[in-house]
């Protein structure tokens, strides 16, 4: 089946040539389509930058003040534009099912072309759980990461990859600076960015995810499903609760090995099927490195002992009910890893509260 989408073209009128640089930069007081007034930039990325705006066409508040937005101006190359593309197909079917709020997803306002970048509008939300964090440990804040709290965030997001993956979608990029606050006092929050995201009938490309919340079958080379998004996600809990990332990326074998070490052993028949296994696994099934000469002599063997996980004690108290959630999100195979609505249903989203 084929569909299209308008793009709107703003332009100056009786006016045509390239523009001065291929970059644009925005300051504060630009006004950008003659209809965003920029108060500030709020941050870059490796294809994109993303400006606080007010919105001068939208409707006043009671105070008198317009609303303001997020403008995400797309890197002026042919690759990053259609990457963005992608992005405003699947940020325009989430907004025509009305219900990016209710599940907890970012809402695109519009989107347009104008001095030779595309550009993507949606709501103004605050920081990231990466940015808020480091936040607090560095301001020496109160814990904001309280095990309810953390729960709550936690349903949040389950709900709405809930969502996504009922769409037939993969988000692919699950991490921690990519959930932003809509309230601090709330604890409410929104799954953004899906510039990485996929359908599930797309031809699968094992360039995906960033690799500290990568998925064990994506770094096999294993076909992958929504699934791939819940083990991200159990890397973002553990992280918000410990402050520390879960899988730390000197290496991919250095990451396999922490995986072990902290989940078990992969079980035998992923290594078997996949693909990129042989790079990281010996035939039997133990994992390797190879090193340079000076290395092997200042190295231990990235090998970890495949002891049975210890047992959670019969009393299931809420501690131990987050560590039984948090494994069970980390569970190395996806066969046995639980889809976001079965997480849902776990005793510890009993103790979500702000």
């Amino acid at each position: 089946d084929l569909e299209y989408f308008y793009l709107p073209i703003i332009f100056k009128s009786h006016v045509t040539g390239f523009e001065p640089t291929k970059d644009l930069f925005l300051e504060q007081g630009n006004i950008v389509a003659g209809q965003y007034l920029v108060e500030g930039e709020l941050g870059s990325a490796a294809f994109s930058t993303a400006y606080r705006c007010t919105d001068l066409n939208s409707d006043q508040d009671s105070d008198g003040e317009h609303e303001e937005v997020c403008l995400k101006v797309i890197k002026n190359t042919k690759d990053f534009f259609d990457q963005s593309l992608d992005e405003i197909k699947i940020l325009e079917l989430l907004r025509q099912t009305g219900k990016c709020n209710e599940n907890h997803l970012i809402e695109m306002k519009t989107f347009f072309y104008h001095r030779e970048h595309l550009i993507i509008v949606t709501e103004l939300l605050r920081q990231n759980l990466f940015e808020f964090g480091k936040f607090i440990i560095e301001d020496n804040e109160e814990p904001y990461f309280t095990m309810n709290r953390l729960a709550y965030i936690t349903r949040q997001c389950l709900t709405a990859l809930r969502f996504v993956h009922n769409l037939g979608l993969v988000h692919s990029d699950v991490k921690p600076e990519n959930i932003l606050l809509a309230s601090y006092s709330r604890a409410q929050i929104k799954l953004i960015d899906f510039g990485s995201s996929c359908y599930l009938t797309d031809r699968q490309s094992s360039y995906i995810q960033s690799r500290s919340y990568r998925a064990p079958e994506v770094v096999l080379g294993l076909p992958y499903d929504g699934r791939i998004d819940i083990w991200s996600l159990g890397c973002v809990v553990a992280e918000m609760y410990t402050g520390e990332v879960t899988f730390q990326n000197d290496s991919i074998v250095s990451m396999l090995s922490r995986i072990e070490a902290i989940c078990g052993a992969f079980p035998y028949h992923m290594i078997v099927q996949g693909r990129q296994s042989e790079n990281f696994f010996t035939k039997r099934g133990l994992l390797f490195e190879s090193l340079s000469e000076e290395e092997e002599t200042n190295n231990d063997s990235h090998h970890s002992d495949k002891g049975e996980q210890n047992t959670l004690s019969k009393d299931l108290t809420r501690q131990a009910m987050f560590v039984d959630f948090v494994r069970k999100l980390l569970t190395i195979d996806p066969e046995v890893r639980p889809t976001a609505g079965q997480a849902l249903e776990h005793p510890w989203m009993k103790y979500a509260s702000a």
